[in-house]
């Protein structure tokens, strides 16, 4: 079972993406007695949390989650199961979708995309027309650009 480093996200089962997750169903998944009123469902299914800034909430698709003080701007697109935290910002034209993460001070920008399971935390940043997918993890100011890419399959124990 993938387990999250981020204390309290748990990953959605894929067939359950074809259904706007209800706000009782966001809380299950933050493992949290969330405040209904601090929060707002975009009319493309994601999660806002008031806390966060996003200048396109229409970008913010299906199941995916926006929360803490995290910034989407530009033309990102957050969607699937990928969920946007800290004081992380996805800028440009920024893609984070499927199961990924981008939390604590995490960036990505420009053309970068992060997939899969990846998780991107820290001061870490994935920029220019870099992928970083599969259960890749770039943390500690690691930087990922141009158009590297950057894949990782966990190991079974």
């Amino acid at each position: 079972m993938y387990k999250s480093l981020w204390d309290g996200i748990l990953i959605l089962d894929r067939k359950q993406t074809n259904k706007h997750m209800t706000f009782k169903q966001l809380q299950i998944k933050l493992k949290s007695t969330l405040k209904e009123s601090d929060w707002r469902q975009t009319s493309a299914g994601g999660w806002i949390q008031n806390s966060a800034k996003v200048e396109k909430e229409d970008h913010i698709r299906e199941n995916a989650i926006v929360m803490g003080k995290a910034q989407v701007s530009g033309n990102a697109w957050i969607f699937g199961n990928a969920v946007i935290s800290g004081n992380a910002h996805i800028y440009g034209n920024g893609w984070v979708s499927e199961n990924a993460q981008v939390y604590e001070y995490g960036q990505v920008y420009e053309n970068a995309q992060v997939r899969g399971n990846a998780r991107v935390a820290g001061h870490a940043k994935v920029y220019g027309h870099a992928q970083v997918f599969g259960d890749a993890e770039i943390f500690k100011g690691k930087h990922v650009d141009g158009s590297m890419i950057v894949v990782s399959k966990k190991s079974k124990s």
